[in-house]
Parts: structure tokens; sequence; C-alpha cells
């Protein structure tokens, strides 16, 4: 693995139980992601997007294949991979209980990124992406597009090497969806970042593009 090699995939497989038989979601698998590079996956629902992601972080261990992601196995070492990923999940995972910012603060201390040049930076995020008036209320009171735009936030963060980004646009009107282009148009300077999507806009900053069937 070479130091400008992200990610690598090898003849990756995974299956699920459904209706009573075994399903191969991911089948054979195999594709390399570098530094600064962005990669689009694409498909129907179930075509296994988001199962891609899983894998990647160590939540799903492969049926066969192998898996490195920043030259570690995720289903191995998955704290550690996972300390140096932003990903943002299909379904917000804020802490109702907490305001926006207090997740916020709560996520770079639990990823000991608690210090001023982060703070700064997520503030600077949520002025990107059209939040910051949000940031004192807690997520119970937040639309859909706007739990989005805040989970995104806390993915940026911090500037992980690897952004994995499950339907980003999703929920999120026109306006602000050129806003999430924007901020992942900026972070190409310092992540490489895999994204799920149905939305043919984000194609403006794939370096690739996998469709699956």
């Amino acid at each position: 693995m070479s130091i400008d090699e992200v990610i690598i995939v090898e003849n990756l497989y995974k299956s699920f139980p459904i209706g009573g038989k075994k399903t191969m979601i991911i089948n054979g698998l195999s594709f390399k992601l570098y530094k600064y590079k962005s990669l689009i996956i694409k498909g129907p629902s179930g075509s296994g997007k988001t199962t891609i992601l899983k894998l990647l972080l160590g939540l799903l261990e492969p049926d066969a294949g192998a898996v490195r992601v920043l030259g570690k196995d995720p289903f191995r070492e998955p704290v550690r991979v996972r300390q140096l990923v932003g990903y943002l999940p299909q379904n917000p995972l804020l802490i109702p209980q907490l305001t926006i910012w207090e997740n916020q603060l709560f996520y770079l201390e639990g990823r000991n990124h608690k210090t001023g040049k982060a703070i700064s930076y997520a503030r600077r995020i949520a002025e990107s992406l059209g939040i910051e008036y949000l940031l004192e209320q807690y997520p119970t009171s937040l639309s859909s597009g706007e739990l989005k735009r805040a989970e995104l936030m806390l993915a940026l963060s911090d500037k992980p090497p690897l952004l994995l980004l499950d339907e980003p646009t999703a929920m999120i009107d026109s306006r602000n969806v050129q806003r999430v282009i924007n901020i992942l148009t900026e972070a190409k300077q310092w992540a490489a970042m895999v994204i799920t999507t149905h939305d043919p806009r984000l194609d403006v900053i794939a370096d690739k593009i996998v469709e699956l069937g």
C-alpha cells in the first residue's frame, strides 16, 4: 500500500439472509481510492451502497475479500479506523438531550480534537452550510435536511483524511444542496471521500463514479 492509497478494496463479497435464503449484495467489488480524490457510488435502494460504507468502517465483516483503510483492516482495528474517518450516516446519530453545538463539542472531545482550531473550523462550516442559527437548538426541533447538514458539520469538523458520506444531500433543498457541494469541494483539499448518492448534482465533485446493479 503506497502512502497515496487511502482505501484498497479487493474482491469483496457480502451477503445477507433475505427471505430465508442467502443473498449476495456485494459481489466481487474491487477499487482503490487515493488522497484528495472522491468516489461516488450510485445504485438503486438495496444495491449495497450503505453496506460498502459499513464494511469500510468495520461495522460489518465481509464474507470474503480484503479491505484496507488508511493502511488498516477496519474489522480488526475498528476504533483506530473510525478515529481517522468522518462518517455521515444515513440516519442522524445526534444526541437528542444536547444542543447541536453541544453535540459538536462532544464529538470533538471524543475524537481528542477539541482544540480552538477545530472549534473555529466547525463554526465556519456551520456558516457555510447555513446552520449557524441552529446551533443552540436541539435535534428534535430541526427538519430532516437541517439534521443532515448538522451531521455533516460534525463529520468535517476535525478535517479527517477520509470522509464516508451516506446520501449527504438527501432531504436538502436545492439552495442548500449547493452549500453542501461547495463545502465538499473545499474538503477535497485535505480529504479523500466516498459518497453514496442518488443525486446527479454531486457528480461535479466526483473523480470516479461506480454504478451498482
